[in-house]
C-alpha cells in the first residue's frame, strides 16, 4: 500500500493509494493512522480518489481506524470514494455513519463549520 500526505487548513489529507483488500494492507493503513493519532492530529481525512479496490476487510481497517482516531478525541472524514468504495460503504450502511465528501476542500470546509458550530 502506497501511502501520501498533505496537510490543508491545519487538517492532514492520507492519501490512500492501490487496493486494501486485507492482511498487510490493512495493517500498514492501521499502522499510519496511528501513528498520526501518536503525532497529536486531530483531524484527518482519508482521501480514497486513487484506492481502486477495497473488499470487507479493508472497510473493516477503516472502521478500526474511525474508531481509535474518535476514541483519542480526533475526527475522521473520507473524501472521494471511488465507485467500487463507496458500493461497500452504501452495502455495509457505513455511509450513514462516516462523514463522507465528494471532495477533499468539502471535506476541509466541514472541519472550519464545525468548529464555527462550537464557538
Amino acid at each position: 500500500m502506497t501511502f501520501a500526505y498533505n496537510e490543508m487548513d491545519g487538517v492532514i489529507v492520507l492519501h490512500l493509494q492501490d487496493k486494501l483488500m486485507g492482511g498487510l494492507e490493512c495493517a500498514e493503513v492501521k499502522q499510519e493512522v496511528q501513528e498520526l493519532i501518536d503525532r497529536g492530529y486531530h483531524k484527518l481525512i482519508i482521501d480514497f480518489t486513487k484506492l481502486y479496490w477495497s473488499n470487507s476487510a479493508g472497510i473493516g481497517a477503516l472502521i478500526s481506524c474511525y474508531h481509535n482516531f474518535r476514541k483519542r478525541g480526533g475526527e475522521l472524514k473520507f473524501a472521494r470514494p471511488t465507485p467500487k468504495v463507496q458500493y461497500y460503504l452504501h452495502i455495509s450502511k457505513l455511509d450513514t455513519v462516516f462523514e463522507i465528501y465528494d471532495t477533499v476542500e468539502e471535506a476541509v470546509q466541514s472541519f472550519k463549520t464545525m468548529n464555527e458550530h462550537q464557538d
